[in-house]
């Protein structure tokens, strides 16, 4: 009997070492299946971040290309303004510093003056030109009652008839 105790002990722990061996086994698949599938990402993650860099690389280039762009663009514009600015007289270089300058600017005072004076006289003559339309829509107005008989009062304080005497 001793014998087949043993011996039940013995296929115990072989059958013992088999489980252990089965789930040292199974364990050892799931750490390769799960490194394969760490593997996988990793490999797809290496792609994504070449794609990435692939990417920023492009975007750096067109970056530096429209820079390099905008700024021969900022320099024409500022050509063109400059030349915008000669041709509108703007700046100071429209003349040189001594009796040029004086000249120019003595003569441009006197076109100001000039066109003030204009402006005066034409608002006079329009102030003119009023008055003299009034008086003569009065003295039409006197003429025609004068011609139809009717006496009235001057604004000088005569009196008229139709007989012509004043």
């Amino acid at each position: 009997r001793g014998g087949d105790q043993r011996r039940e002990l013995e296929e115990e722990e072989l059958e013992q070492r088999a489980n252990d061996k089965r789930k040292l086994l199974e364990e050892l698949e799931a750490h390769k299946s799960r490194r394969a599938s760490a593997d996988q990402a990793a490999d797809e993650a290496l792609k994504i971040v070449e794609r990435t860099e692939k990417q920023h690389r492009d975007l750096a280039k067109a970056h530096h290309e429209l820079r390099m762009e905008v700024e021969q663009q900022e320099v024409e514009l500022q050509k063109l303004r400059d030349e915008a600015k000669a041709r509108a007289g703007g700046g100071r270089d429209w003349a040189r510093d001594g009796p040029e300058k004086d000249a120019l600017v003595q003569t441009k005072l006197q076109i100001a003056e000039a066109h003030d004076t204009l402006a005066q006289l034409k608002q006079q003559w329009g102030q003119n030109r009023e008055g003299l339309r009034r008086q003569l829509r009065q003295l039409k107005e006197e003429n025609e009652r004068l011609r139809s008989g009717r006496w009235t009062v001057n604004q000088g304080g005569s009196t008229s008839a139709s007989t012509g005497q004043r």
